[in-house]
């Protein structure tokens, strides 16, 4: 890779990464409750994203161990905010997929989020809209190749 891209590559994940941490302390959405941990955020996302899940699967998917993914699972569906069941095809099988709840807890997440960023986009101009635009759209392109091949169902 040539030294102007790697320095916009940096540039760029820097800039994204402030915007994070600018953002996050203000972290303020109705349901999620203050005690909910990164971890237990990561879960629900990862079910959010896929609708079903093994717990081998959500391991895998959110980077923990499976006695660490159980633990988390078991908590979260004891305040009600996923579901657990055994698969009809293999009892042994456990399968997990966001309540009603959880489902509310992240869309309230990132409606608040993306309220953020639409604040932050009023302020550009129309010809940065549209490179920002470009950018978006090919980075969803690239991610849904790559989800392809990564995906718990």
């Amino acid at each position: 890779m040539d030294q102007t891209k790697e320095l916009l590559i940096r540039r760029f994940l820097q800039s994204t990464e402030d915007l994070f941490n600018l953002l996050a302390p203000n972290i303020s959405v109705e349901g999620l409750e203050s005690d909910v941990t990164v971890a237990q955020i990561r879960v629900m996302l990862v079910l959010r994203a896929e609708r079903e899940c093994s717990m081998s699967e959500i391991a895998a998917a959110a980077r923990v161990v499976p006695s660490t993914a159980t633990g988390i699972v078991d908590s979260l569906v004891a305040r009600g905010l996923m579901m657990r069941d055994n698969d009809p095809h293999d009892r042994r099988k456990v399968i997990c997929r966001l309540s009603k709840e959880g489902e509310e807890v992240i869309h309230g997440l990132w409606k608040w989020g993306r309220a953020q960023v639409e604040k932050l986009l009023l302020e550009l101009s129309s010809k940065q809209l549209q490179n920002g635009c470009e950018v978006a759209e090919e980075l969803l392109s690239l991610q849904r190749r790559e989800s392809q091949e990564i995906s718990c169902g």
